[in-house]
């Protein structure tokens, strides 16, 4: 006899959790989209400053992922050699997003609505995954056809 019932259908707690390790180990790492207009130039095309509101800054640290438990260090090794180590790739666009809210959220609260000059710094300290990204605040306003201005509000 067919049963609809979902205790019939339920995936015992511990198995789930595995099973979504291992689809979000499997996920393919991407980058955030920025909440605010940003530029790794100096100047915004179509666009023109109105104020600058200064330097913004933000950073991340984040420890680097161990390799499993039932994986010896040699075999972490020839991985890492041979092809993608994901989860330290995961560790860095991690990193890297968060430390990029950051820098925007410290531009909203000096009342911007763009950075320019974006860069990013990423390295190893002491073993964890250190991300850094910095850029100017700035207040920009659209140029449009006939040659005046329109305010860019936030998103």
């Amino acid at each position: 006899m067919l049963s609809n019932r979902r205790s019939t259908m339920m995936v015992p707690q511990q198995a789930a959790a595995q099973i979504q390790a291992e689809i979000a180990a499997n996920a393919e790492p991407t980058n955030l989209p920025s909440s605010m207009l940003t530029a790794t130039t100096e100047t915004l095309p179509g666009f023109r400053i109105k104020m600058i509101m200064g330097a913004v800054k933000g950073s991340s640290v984040h420890e680097r992922p161990k390799p499993r438990k039932n994986s010896s260090a040699s075999g972490f090794l020839r991985k890492t050699v041979s092809q993608e180590a994901r989860h330290l790739t995961h560790a860095i666009y991690d990193a890297r997003n968060e430390a990029q809210e950051r820098m925007e959220l410290c531009a909203v609260s000096m009342g911007a609505n763009a950075i320019i000059g974006v860069s990013f710094d990423q390295s190893e300290l002491m073993g964890c995954v250190q991300c850094s990204v910095w850029g100017t605040a700035v207040f920009v306003e659209r140029i449009k056809e006939d040659g005046s201005f329109n305010v860019v509000s936030g998103t």
